[in-house]
């Protein structure tokens, strides 16, 4: 089966993000149980029925992506799992666009609240503006815009976000994943 423009294989998936994520040999067993198991969690298709074989988009290989990038930050798959169910439809348009991308994923590392005490929690599922536990940001002069309305946030919290965070550069993951698909 030869890919079209949005459709792949899962070897050709798999081939694609081991150069992204610069797997060699030694490492791609663990590497291709990995990406398996964020299938089994039901990020991407992971039964196409009875005698057919399963093609993914260019959005499955985007996803498993930045699944990869986040278990960078060793957080647990099933927790990956919610934060690209709930916060997919910010990210989606930044990797998936034809538009230069200079956007980040940024996110705190308590994002999930459960070291927070329950007044300072922050979910990923609250206003947009007001939340700072996991958004898509231009850049970090963002982070110091929010600081300023730190009562909507919390001041507690805004100064262990500015001190300790997570960021994923959205435009960089974008480059890298279409210039391995094309390879």
């Amino acid at each position: 089966m030869h890919s079209t423009e949005n459709s792949f294989t899962y070897a050709q998936v798999e081939s694609t993000l081991a150069r992204v994520f610069d797997i060699r040999d030694g490492g791609m067993k663990a590497f291709r149980g990995r990406i398996i198991h964020f299938q089994r969690l039901g990020l991407t298709p992971s039964k196409p029925g009875k005698g057919k074989r399963i093609v993914y988009t260019r959005e499955d290989v985007f996803k498993w992506a930045m699944s990869l990038e986040l278990a960078e930050f060793s957080i647990e798959p099933t927790t990956i799992r919610f934060i690209i169910h709930n916060c997919w439809h910010d990210i989606r348009p930044h990797l998936l666009c034809d538009a230069v991308c200079d956007k980040y994923f940024f996110f705190h590392p308590f994002f999930l609240g459960r070291d927070l005490p329950t007044a300072d929690q922050l979910g990923l599922n609250r206003v947009p503006e007001t939340s700072l536990a996991a958004k898509v940001i231009g850049g970090l002069s963002e982070i110091d815009q929010m600081a300023e309305n730190a009562h909507a946030i919390g001041r507690r919290f805004m100064a262990k976000a500015k001190a300790r965070y997570g960021l994923i550069d959205l435009g960089h993951l974008r480059r890298e994943v279409e210039s391995a698909l094309a390879a």
